[in-house]
């Protein structure tokens, strides 16, 4: 059986900077959006159209991958485990990730996409906020 690449994220998993798709009617096709302080500011109107795609089940989310690791600069070591620096991430079954700096466990969790993992990398002080 194949794993879906996608969840419905909870709302709670919004914030500024947090990637996700959303599905077009008008093109029938899912399009790669970026949440910004510019939908923030205009909050009534993003609202008004974020809950109405939420509440159908056209705003989806791709669980963290390999790739997604990878362009966070880590490189592939083997198996599912990745290197930066002094940096390591141990990506396992249903998203269970370590990241250590290979003397001590910095984070230990479960981690579903990579908005998250930015996140995570951020406040261990391992990536500059940009």
């Amino acid at each position: 059986m194949k794993e879906n690449k996608y969840y419905t994220p909870k709302i709670e998993e919004f914030c500024v900077g947090f990637k996700y798709e959303e599905y077009n009617n008008y093109r029938n096709e899912w399009c790669n959006l970026i949440l910004t302080e510019e939908d923030l500011e205009s909050l009534g109107s993003f609202m008004y159209n974020f809950l109405e795609s939420f509440e159908s089940n056209f705003i989806r989310v791709k669980y963290l991958d390999k790739e997604d690791i990878e362009n966070c600069g880590f490189v592939f070591q083997k198996f599912l485990l990745f290197k930066k620096n002094n940096i390591f991430i141990s990506f396992g079954h249903n998203k269970y990730t370590q990241i250590n700096n290979g003397k001590r466990v910095l984070f230990e969790g479960t981690i579903k996409n990579k908005s998250e993992l930015k996140k995570f990398l951020q406040q261990l002080g391992i990536e500059k906020i940009r």
